[in-house]
């Protein structure tokens, strides 16, 4: 985490609290890479806390999901699949 010597002893015990928090979400939170736009953010989310939070488990995860999704899209293309069409209301 940077600039952790800068927080107080309570902010930084609430931060990492926060941050396990967000880990264990983004670790449960389950989606298909045909969610593009939602599965590019898990990719990310996991890229990110892992390196912030020295997680490099969780980094790793974000590698696999992207490797999984390149490989899909590589496959099949990118379209416009698995997404409710938001005008059918």
């Amino acid at each position: 985490m940077h600039y952790r010597d800068r927080l107080s002893p309570k902010v930084r015990t609430q931060l990492e609290e926060l941050i396990a928090t967000a880990i264990e979400g983004i670790k449960r939170h389950e989606v298909k890479s045909g969610y593009t736009n939602i599965f590019a953010k898990k990719i990310w989310n996991c890229h990110a806390f892992g390196h912030c939070a020295n997680r490099p488990e969780l980094f790793d995860t974000g590698r696999k999901l992207l490797d999984e999704w390149l490989t899909a899209v590589s496959a099949s293309g990118m379209r416009k699949i698995q997404q409710p069409d938001l005008r059918d209301g």
